[in-house]
């Protein structure tokens, strides 16, 4: 029996490796799957997101666009490409990314969410804290969820409110506490925070748990960047992905 190699048949065998950590095998069966079909939209979509988890954000850029040719108006493509934008510094592209993203998907809160950090990140410090309050404003007739708690509690703590970030972060990591994103978020509150110990706990979880760490280059993360302890924790991470 032959079984025909197709882009979903490669597809699923990539995604099968990626999940079980074999990124190397998932990287070829990709390959595979762009050399027969170099346009296919899934294979790119999930090209892009591997080199977005590793920090190859140039790479990543470059197949997040192109799957946007194919489907322009993909939020999900939109705003992973508004996040390769941001990790660059790019972000009057990142701006005109996500505004468009957030026409195709208003009601998404994490494209809200992206914009807020990317005028943050750009310095519009009033304009990024109208748009935290609008997060909390629309979180407010939400159904619980751990998206919800994560949202909020990094909305609050950028407008200073680091009790109401806690709560919520305390609601996330209650409901779905080894969640990337809800890591992510423990480690971004407890440093805006000036918890220290708990932001390094959680920073050294991310990453084991596979976030690059170039998702600490932001300036959020720059109170850390002389602790040692944060020093040892990233150069460890970079030493695991060069071997």
């Amino acid at each position: 029996i032959r079984i025909r190699r197709s882009s979903n048949t490669l597809l699923n065998l990539a995604n099968a490796f990626w999940f079980s950590g074999n990124t190397p095998s998932a990287k070829i069966q990709l390959d595979q799957a762009l050399t027969l079909f170099p346009t296919s939209y899934k294979t790119l979509t999930s090209y892009g997101i591997i080199y977005l988890a590793e920090g190859n954000i140039e790479k990543a850029s470059e197949l997040f666009e192109k799957s946007i040719i194919k489907k322009p108006n993909d939020a999900l493509n939109l705003s992973n490409l508004g996040l390769c934008y941001m990790l660059g510094k790019k972000y009057k592209k990142a701006e005109k990314i996500f505004s468009q993203a957030k026409k195709v998907a208003p009601k998404n809160i994490g494209l809200h969410l992206n914009e807020a950090d990317n005028q943050n990140l750009k310095g519009n410090i009033d304009l990024s804290k109208e748009n935290y309050q609008k997060i909390i404003d629309l979180m407010e007739s939400e159904v619980d969820s751990p998206e919800k708690f994560r949202a909020l509690s990094q909305a609050y703590v950028h407008l200073g409110l680091i009790p109401e970030s806690l709560n919520a972060l305390e609601r996330a990591e209650g409901s779905d506490p080894q969640n990337i994103q809800t890591l992510y978020t423990a480690a971004l509150v407890h440093t805006l925070s000036g918890n220290h110990a708990s932001a390094l706990f959680n920073i050294e979880k991310t990453l084991n748990n596979g976030l690059n760490s170039i998702f600490f280059n932001f300036s959020w993360f720059d109170v850390l960047c002389e602790n040692k302890e944060f020093i040892k924790i990233i150069n460890k991470d970079k030493e695991h992905l060069t071997r």
